[in-house]
């Protein structure tokens, strides 16, 4: 659909492909069912079914840790720099804490 016409623009082509998706026939099986499923169950079912299909966060832990490790071992500067990072981090809370007394008093007068 979008190769139909040679020379109108892409904007041309993007509201062409809208109009005959808004008149196709799939579109409208789309929307009866929708609106079929929402007055026959409510939105709790749609989102419900839409948790269902979603990936375990076991597998997407697992994905985001691969992903990390191969991005550490791509780039080999990481690792100092997080190192400097968490010192630098330390350091402050360190300065900001130090020599305060021991009890309620003394933490919130330092923290606010």
């Amino acid at each position: 659909v979008l190769n139909a016409a040679g020379n109108t623009s892409s904007n041309d082509k993007v509201a062409r492909l809208h109009d005959i998706w808004q008149s196709s026939s799939l579109q409208m099986d789309l929307e009866d069912g929708f609106s079929t499923r929402m007055k026959r169950n409510g939105i709790d079912s749609i989102v419900a079914s839409r948790q269902k299909a979603t990936v375990p966060a076991v597998c997407k832990i697992a994905m985001l840790t691969n992903r990390g490790y191969k991005n550490f071992l791509r780039n080999r500067m990481l690792l100092p720099s997080r190192l400097i990072q968490a010192l630098i981090s330390a350091a402050v809370g360190i300065a900001v804490f130090w020599d305060i007394t021991e009890n309620q008093t003394g933490i919130m007068a330092r923290s606010g």
